[in-house]
């Protein structure tokens, strides 16, 4: 920083950063800046060691100084081999199930994700805790995390079809702001984040495990995306999956969507054998 009244440099010590200050101080040591000599004899400045790069940024509170260097990787710690933690996505909450290393449900839960109405800075505290939340339970399980790739169609779908409080939701929950947190977490913490094909999840989440195993709809859906995540099988019944007696009735499947994965409006239509 340079000052008129203290020469050309002022040295500012005891500056602390509120995060990540144990992972930049063995770095900067690394980070030098040698003089060579070309070939064709002209000097240069090489740098060698961890790159780190410096923003300024001045605001009502003053002046703050960002650090960015490249993460280094952590040893995964999470096998697949034990079973996967599926997460489904929704407008006010997550929805987890986790499973056994045969695909068996051992386990669901809901994480309360509110954050209509709330101010930026808000929504990204309640993102950030619940991600974090989640990768907790992946690291004492040991086993990785399954979650949906983004489909902004799919999305935009469920928008058409849902009721406008609903919608407004959906329409502020950002989506690829929950999967980046999520994998931001699992990363530092030596989780595997698995990323499925989002086709169906829904439609299989509500016909064959909702009713059967005696949770949510969108629980359902994440046991269906943890079960895909460990390439099991994940198709839905077209018959009896969700009739109370399979023995009397038959329960017809008719889903009104592509199987490129795009929102469905699910028919059951009962009829005697």
């Amino acid at each position: 920083m340079r000052v008129a009244t203290s020469g050309k440099y002022l040295s500012i010590t005891g500056v602390r950063f509120a995060y990540g200050q144990e992972k930049l101080l063995p770095r900067w040591g690394t980070s030098q800046r040698i003089h060579t000599q070309t070939r064709d004899g002209k000097l240069s400045v090489k740098r060698i060691g961890t790159a780190l790069s410096y923003r300024f940024v001045r605001d009502d509170k003053g002046w703050r100084i960002f650090v960015s260097t490249e993460a280094q990787p952590v040893e995964q710690v999470s096998r697949i081999e034990l079973g996967a933690i599926g997460v489904d996505v929704n407008a006010d909450h997550l929805a987890v199930s986790e499973t056994d290393r045969f695909g068996n449900l051992i386990g669901t839960r809901r994480i309360d994700l509110i954050h209509y109405g709330k101010k930026q800075d808000q929504a990204k505290a309640l993102i950030g805790n619940a991600a974090v939340d989640v990768v907790r339970q992946a690291q004492t399980a040991g086993k990785p995390i399954v979650v949906e790739e983004l489909n902004l169609q799919k999305k935009k779908a469920e928008l058409e079809t849902t009721d406008p409080k609903q919608a407004r939701l959906l329409s502020s929950f950002a989506c690829n702001k929950v999967a980046s947190s999520i994998k931001a977490a699992a990363f530092r913490a030596g989780i595997e984040v698995i990323e499925v094909n989002p086709a169906y999840t829904s439609v299989i989440g509500a016909v064959n495990y909702a009713q059967t195993k005696g949770i949510s709809v969108h629980q359902g859906a994440a046991y269906a995306i943890a079960r895909r995540g460990l390439g099991l099988s994940g198709t839905f019944d077209r018959a009896g999956g969700p009739c109370a007696n399979t023995q009397r009735r038959l329960c017809h499947l008719h889903p009104t969507c592509k199987e490129s994965g795009e929102a469905c409006v699910v028919v059951l239509v009962e009829g005697q054998d």
